[in-house]
């Protein structure tokens, strides 16, 4: 009967978690790919040429900064900050909700919006501005509750005996509290516009 539900469990976590097999565009040569997705841990792994590459996730650092996971053309997968990083939307098509990367897309239309427009009217600015991080700060809550029923999975399959690694339980804890600094930061912002 526990594996039935652990089973069962699995099953709907599998579907309910669409898998990326989605292309991206590498705007900027010579980006270093790490080991981890912070520019301070891990080690660097290869620089690679402006390319399409496959993504194969997103994570946010410590910083808060997002960063992919990719598939280059050539040696092993990494990860670089998603600023150099182009989703390619109307690459993929036919594109399914399930494989859109939505952080990365929020992620580079915040981009284009706040660095390559020349905005000139201060008040157009300031709404745009307050628009953008109210996105962000429904983005985050989007994402710690993800974490948390990730969190509550983990728990359910440890309750019914499976074994579960403390590190990836810990890990989703630290997740949790870098989405929540990373709110408090926005929250602050979206104040003082």
């Amino acid at each position: 009967m526990q594996r039935a539900i652990w089973l069962s469990l699995c099953l709907w976590f599998s579907l309910s978690s669409g898998a990326l097999a989605y292309q991206v565009q590498v705007r900027q040569a010579q980006v270093s790919l790490r080991s981890q997705a912070d520019a301070r841990q891990g080690k660097a792994l290869q620089r690679i040429k402006a390319q399409t590459a496959q993504l194969l996730n997103t994570a946010r650092a410590s910083d808060g900064e997002l960063w992919c996971y990719i598939r280059p053309q050539q040696g092993p997968p990494g990860w670089l900050p998603a600023r150099f990083v182009d989703p390619l939307l109307s690459k993929n098509t036919p594109l399914r909700l399930a494989d859109v990367p939505a952080d990365l897309v929020f992620n580079h239309a915040q981009r284009q919006l706040i660095y390559n427009q020349n905005l000139k009217d201060p008040k157009l600015k300031s709404q745009l501005q307050k628009a953008l991080l109210e996105m962000e700060l429904a983005m985050l809550k989007q994402s710690w509750e993800s974490s948390r029923q990730r969190r509550s999975f983990l728990d359910i399959s440890r309750r019914i005996g499976i074994a579960i690694s403390p590190t990836e339980y810990q890990g989703l804890q630290q997740q949790e509290r870098n989405i929540e600094q990373q709110f408090q930061r926005a929250l602050s912002a979206w104040q003082h516009i």
